[in-house]
């Protein structure tokens, strides 16, 4: 395996694989990166079994191959160097990282022990502006509970529920016990059959989500697929696949909360409702 990749976009996308990774797992592959070279471009793949992630850099190639070596350590010399190009050689089960001024050898484990992550199906769920996805997270995630006892775990999750009277909006419900959010918004191509019962999502993968969304400015839209079997959720845009796990079990029916009907009715100018709670709490 050798292949020479642009430095800035190799040391970026480590640090979002760093986050997908175990930090103390029971399987030692899963602290660890995986890194695959074919034709014309290094693919990237980290997760923890709930979350993944599979990225694709261009690159200049000299021999196919694959290997895993620890996330951590990689990660770290290549965002301590500074140089243009970085040049990855796999020989002798070792990986050797190196650019005109640095370099350093790292142990592996054999790319075959690597968890297999789940492929795009053909047809998507629907997608979605970058813009309106962060900010329906953002309206919603911070209802979601951090009780992950039996009976209660759905309501750690972020429900994406399809709203009946339209053929093309999505309901985002967050909801602890005390608080409730909900915002909708309208997606592209969406795709009925496949939102006809819940799906629920892990509010804090969907928080990592966020976080490598706005990092890339030019991602304007979100495609989003269920794998084959139902049970995990997948965000593509440009060059990067966003794998997450979902919850099972059922939703609380959160339209029973809502009330009915209401005695009483006001509107309020936003900032000063803002000072009055700064005052008050």
């Amino acid at each position: 395996m050798k292949i020479t990749l642009n430095h800035g976009k190799f040391a970026k996308y480590l640090q979002y694989a760093s986050r997908a990774v175990s930090q103390k797992p029971n399987i030692p592959v899963l602290s660890n990166v995986k890194l695959e070279v074919s034709k014309n471009d290094l693919k990237l793949s980290a997760t923890n079994l709930e979350m993944g992630i599979n990225m694709w850099i261009p690159g200049i190639v000299d021999k196919d191959g694959s290997v895993t070596v620890s996330a951590k350590y990689i990660a770290d010399f290549v965002s301590a160097i500074n140089d243009d190009k970085v040049e990855l050689n796999f020989d002798d089960n070792v990986l050797l990282v190196k650019t005109a001024k640095s370099k350093a050898n790292f142990s592996i484990i054999p790319a075959n022990e690597f968890p297999v992550l789940p492929k795009l199906p053909e047809k998507k769920l629907f997608s979605i502006s970058s813009k309106e996805l962060i900010k329906s997270l953002d309206k919603v995630i911070f209802s979601c509970s951090t009780d992950l006892s039996a009976g209660k775990i759905q309501q750690s999750g972020v429900m994406f529920e399809l709203n009946d009277d339209t053929e093309k909006e999505i309901s985002f419900i967050g909801l602890d016990g005390f608080r409730l959010s909900k915002r909708s918004v309208e997606v592209i191509d969406l795709n009925k059959e496949n939102v006809s019962y819940q799906i629920i999502v892990p509010s804090k993968y969907l928080n990592e989500l966020m976080k490598i969304v706005s990092d890339s400015p030019s991602v304007d839209l979100i495609n989003v697929y269920l794998s084959e079997n139902k049970s995990q959720i997948i965000f593509q845009f440009e060059d990067i696949e966003f794998s997450i796990r979902l919850l099972e079990g059922p939703y609380p029916d959160y339209k029973r909360i809502m009330p009915d009907s209401y005695s009483y009715s006001f509107e309020v100018k936003k900032s000063d409702l803002e000072d009055a709670l700064k005052v008050i709490s």
